[in-house]
């Protein structure tokens, strides 16, 4: 890197760094002011910021915000990288073997939060992407996640949930919920039945550490027109059980293996006491 390139970083932190501290948004003038760069340095990095996520600015008012990719980087957590790397390839096998779109997740607080996924390679497919959020209730992964969590805490959660109601399958009542999940526990994997997203179904399976903590949640995902939710199980529970197993076998392999600093915390977020919020996915 260039001494050029250097100072071209460092200005374009230095405007990041005080444009986070405008909730309501900063004019060109009160960033020069604030951050002492001419205004034609001050335009050119904030075109820059512009044209890769990090600021936006208001076609109207013309102030500018902290962009949506600081955010992205700022909710990213090392175990989830990690988490990604070890499962990607396992991801990819089992999308070769099903043809159907694989994901793995964590829990985000009260949400079912998107680590990685495989898409189909058919025309018609589930889609989704790294970092989108979604329902605990209402998406397969959010229900095998909470079949694995101890009764109280299951229990907290699920009475803070909102249960809002995405198509006329969603679960919206506790108790048919906290059923559901208990049913998920018995059988070792978690169903949905087109309560997400209508004509979609898909089955998910905890990854859970073998002393018993949880990592996290995989799925396989299709669309109705493919596939039944009775021959989504017969055909892939098998091979998705025992995916999800060696995922947690190489994590806690891994978590158990001393590197700088110490071990590597691997586990899900624990839900904490705020209100929870629908997302994708």
């Amino acid at each position: 890197m260039t001494s050029e390139s250097v100072g071209a970083a460092r200005k374009a932190f230095a405007v990041l760094s005080r444009l986070s501290t405008y909730r309501d948004g900063a004019s060109l003038t009160e960033l020069v002011t604030a951050v002492g760069y001419p205004p034609s340095t001050m335009h050119r990095v904030l075109r820059d910021l512009v044209e890769a996520g990090f600021a936006i600015q208001d076609p109207v008012t013309k102030l500018y915000w902290i962009g949506p990719e600081v955010t992205r980087i700022a909710r990213r957590r090392p175990q989830d990288d990690l988490l990604r790397a070890i499962a990607r390839p396992h991801l990819q096998q089992l999308a070769d073997r099903t043809g159907e779109t694989v994901f793995i997740s964590v829990l985000g607080g009260f949400e079912v939060l998107s680590v990685d996924c495989v898409l189909s390679g058919r025309r018609l497919r589930m889609w989704g992407e790294p970092g989108s959020r979604g329902p605990l209730h209402a998406t397969a992964q959010g229900k095998a996640m909470l079949s694995r969590m101890p009764e109280t805490a299951r229990a907290r959660v699920i009475a803070a949930l909102p249960l809002d109601r995405y198509t006329r399958n969603t679960i919206t009542r506790k108790a048919e919920l906290e059923a559901d999940v208990v049913a998920a526990a018995e059988r070792g994997f978690a169903i949905n039945n087109e309560e997400r997203d209508e004509g979609s179904v898909s089955i998910a399976a905890p990854i859970v550490h073998p002393a018993g903590r949880l990592i996290g949640a995989m799925s396989i995902g299709a669309p109705l027109q493919r596939w039944t939710l009775e021959e989504m199980i017969r055909e892939f529970r098998q091979d998705l059980l025992e995916t999800a197993a060696q995922i947690a076998d190489r994590m806690s392999a891994l978590a158990h293996s001393p590197g700088e600093g110490g071990t590597i915390e691997l586990l899900a977020d624990e839900p904490t006491a705020r209100t929870p919020t629908a997302g994708s996915g």
